[in-house]
């Protein structure tokens, strides 16, 4: 995405960088408003911009840049006949999970089915739900597909948590309206004790595949991102 004085977004972008390094560096630019545009006056404004930025900035490594509240995690081919509890653990799910109650659990992802929505229930069942946990999907609907089916079918896959929560709600957002479901997979648990983590899966739920009955694999590299905010009560 690119500067541009006509049309812009607040969704700011999240990278991860120095993907093969000791010091591997997940970061989202805040404090930038980014646009995107395809005039020739918009691109010449962004070159402008762009050369602005340069002049005023410095080299900087990916140490200086370590931030202990973020952990980059970057599953790969050799991941290959794990439990779920190996898995869950893995993806560091266990430790955001672990350690006090659930108060909420979001999930948004446009390209999320039953079977990506199966495997995120069962990463997320365990003793940190409570009756007063609630559970919300948010997705898009699939071209060809019918939203009230689609609904259907991924609160279905979330049925599992039904006896260990107080609600489960699945939001289908119509194909025609895929604004209001950002592209950013995302996972944000709030926990009782005040504790906000949010868990970023570059391809949502789609690089893990079953492996036997109990097993599970990945298909293909990736990344995994989890950010904690120390909020208290």
């Amino acid at each position: 995405m690119i500067p541009s004085p006509h049309a812009f977004t607040t969704t700011y972008p999240q990278k991860c960088l120095a993907y093969s390094s000791t010091w591997k560096v997940a970061l989202k630019i805040h404090g930038i408003e980014w646009f995107q545009t395809r005039s020739s006056e918009g691109v010449t404004h962004v070159s402008q911009q762009l050369q602005e930025l340069k002049a005023g900035a410095k080299s900087v490594s990916a140490q200086m840049l370590h931030d202990p509240s973020t952990q980059l995690i970057q599953p790969d081919r050799t991941w290959r006949d794990l439990d779920l509890d190996t898995l869950r653990s893995n993806l560091g799910l266990e430790q955001v999970l672990n350690g006090g109650k659930v108060k909420r659990i979001n999930y948004q992802d446009r390209y999320l089915r039953a079977e990506g929505g199966n495997l995120l229930a069962r990463l997320l069942l365990g003793d940190w739900l409570s009756p007063a946990t609630t559970v919300h999907v948010y997705t898009l609907e699939a071209q060809g597909s019918g939203a009230s089916q689609q609904k259907s079918n991924l609160t279905q896959a979330f049925s599992l948590l039904e006896q260990h929560v107080r609600s489960i709600d699945v939001k289908v957002q119509p194909h025609n309206q895929p604004r209001h479901v950002p592209h950013q997979r995302k996972l944000e648990v709030f926990k009782e004790d005040g504790k906000q983590y949010t868990v970023i899966f570059d391809k949502g739920m789609d690089f893990v595949r079953p492996q036997g009955k109990d097993h599970f694999e990945v298909s293909e590299p990736t990344y995994v991102v989890i950010d904690v905010i120390e909020t208290g009560q």
